[in-house]
């Protein structure tokens, strides 16, 4: 388990400077938005294998923001800062399990913060 704690932090941190620098350089952030996928997509599989469901709920909701992402938002970079922060926080603390009411707070605002900035991109691109 201390492994994949390890392992997924690492991937985290690069998710982490490719969320900095698509704010540094919003043309070219659909493809750090390509490698955070990735990223979430790999810590995603993994986390309730190894006992972090709560993991596998955010870094699947990263997954949906980051999917294709040609031009991604402000606002979707800023909601893809937010899952990064919030899976450094619970594989940090090493919060397993689903993280009780918190983890379920946790996740249903991240959830919310990627509908809205689906939502928000869906309507631009009309």
């Amino acid at each position: 388990m201390a492994e994949y704690r390890t392992w997924a932090r690492a991937d985290i941190a690069r998710a982490t400077e490719l969320v900095q620098a698509s704010k540094a350089a919003p043309e070219s952030a659909a493809g750090a938005f390509a490698e955070i996928f990735q990223a979430a997509h790999d810590i995603k599989g993994q986390g309730t294998s190894f006992g972090y469901p709560l993991v596998t709920r955010i870094a699947d909701s990263l997954c949906r923001l980051a999917r294709g992402a040609s031009a991604p938002s402000a606002r979707q970079i800023e909601v893809a800062g937010m899952h990064v922060k919030a899976l450094d926080l619970v594989l940090a603390q090493g919060i397993s399990g689903n993280g009780g009411l918190a983890g379920t707070r946790i996740c249903e605002s991240i959830e919310a913060a990627t509908r809205g900035a689906l939502e928000h991109d869906d309507m631009r691109s009309n």
